[in-house]
C-alpha cells in the first residue's frame, strides 16, 4: 500500500508543480508587458514634452506673427485713409486750378478781348503789347526809345 501512496502524492505533486511554472512563465510574461508598457510610456512622455515645447515656440512665434500682421494692417488702413485725403486734397487744387484758370480767361475777355485774338496770332505782338510793369528794365528802354523813334517819324 505504500507504492500507492507514493503515487497518489505525486500525481498532486507533478500537477501543483505545473502549476508553478505555469504561474512562473504568465508572470514572466506580465513583467516584459509591463517592461514594454514602461518603454511606451517613457517614449511617448517624451514625445509630449517635446511637442509642448515646439507647441510653446509656435505659440510665441505665433504671437509675434499676430502683433507684427496688426500693425501692418493699421499702417496699411493708416495709408488707404492718406491716400484718400490726398488724392481728395488734390482733386481740389485740380478743380480749384480749372476754376481759377477759367475765372481768368473770362475777366481777360471781357477786359481785353484783343489779347486772346493777338494771343493766338501772333505770340509776338502779344509781347509788345504787355504793361510796362511786367516788363524788365531792358525791355522797357527799348520800347521807349522804339517809341520815340516812331513818334518822331510820324
Amino acid at each position: 500500500m505504500s507504492g500507492k501512496k507514493k503515487s497518489a502524492k505525486q500525481k498532486p505533486d507533478a500537477t501543483l508543480h505545473r502549476y508553478n511554472v505555469d504561474l512562473l512563465k504568465c508572470i514572466d510574461e506580465m513583467r516584459y508587458k509591463r517592461d514594454e508598457l514602461h518603454k511606451d510610456i517613457f517614449d511617448l512622455t517624451e514625445e509630449q514634452k517635446k511637442i509642448e515645447s515646439d507647441l510653446g515656440t509656435l505659440t510665441v512665434k505665433l504671437a509675434e506673427v499676430n502683433e507684427s500682421l496688426c500693425r501692418k494692417c493699421k499702417d496699411q488702413a493708416e495709408c488707404d485713409t492718406l491716400i484718400i485725403e490726398y488724392d481728395s486734397a488734390f482733386q481740389k487744387l485740380v478743380q480749384g486750378s480749372e476754376n481759377l484758370l477759367g475765372s481768368m480767361r473770362m475777366a481777360v475777355g471781357t477786359v481785353a478781348p484783343e489779347l486772346l485774338t493777338a494771343r493766338h496770332e501772333t505770340p509776338s505782338s502779344f509781347r509788345k503789347s504787355r504793361s510796362p510793369s511786367r516788363q524788365t528794365t531792358s525791355t522797357r528802354g527799348s520800347l521807349s526809345k522804339s517809341q520815340t523813334q516812331m513818334s518822331q517819324k510820324q
